[in-house]
């Protein structure tokens, strides 16, 4: 009977210990449920490999963020906060916010609008996916805006976009 009640109590730990974000087991629910399905998409993304992830962990994972390289060696971050649709980013992304680490202020571009991003690229850009898989193309398009002095937009604007793909660049 005690080993009973030893064995109960230790599965009650376990359990409590992954729910609460002891171990991430790599679920696609839980405490990292968020984290491990962004993760999964990245990882479908040729040219794309990962370099670092943080998060920051709280009662709920609150945010995260991964450190991936292009093929043509481009470091940037990608931020996910709490306030994110991430599982939409993926399918249909409103935006794509670049965020300036010297400045910390935002380019914010409309995706599948026939901007110029897909101007440079030469397809329609309409997701998280479209934006790395030609981010090499997309650099030099903010690159360039970024030459010509063209507004950059504060954090308080930059929260209200909920469905923006958000990317720090350059990261060195």
């Amino acid at each position: 009977m005690m080993g009973v009640l030893v064995g109960a109590l230790a599965l009650l730990v376990l359990i409590g210990c992954w729910w609460f974000g002891r171990w991430n087991l790599g679920l696609p629910f839980d405490y990292y449920g968020e984290f491990n399905r962004v993760k999964s998409e990245l990882k479908r993304v040729t040219g794309v490999r990962f370099v670092r992830t943080g998060q920051h962990k709280d009662i709920t994972l609150e945010d995260f963020w991964f450190g991936v390289q292009t093929e043509s060696g481009l470091n940037l971050s990608l931020e996910f906060w709490d306030h994110h649709k991430t599982d939409e980013l993926f399918e249909h992304a409103e935006g794509l916010l670049v965020q300036n680490p010297a400045s910390g202020k935002r380019l914010h571009y409309v995706l599948g609008s026939g901007e110029r991003l897909e101007a440079a690229t030469g397809q329609e850009i309409r997701n998280a996916v479209d934006v790395l898989k030609n981010f090499d193309k997309i650099a030099a398009v903010i690159d360039a805006d970024r030459r010509k002095g063209l507004a950059e937009i504060g954090w308080e604007t930059a929260a209200k976009n909920r469905n923006c793909l958000w990317i720090v660049y350059p990261v060195h």
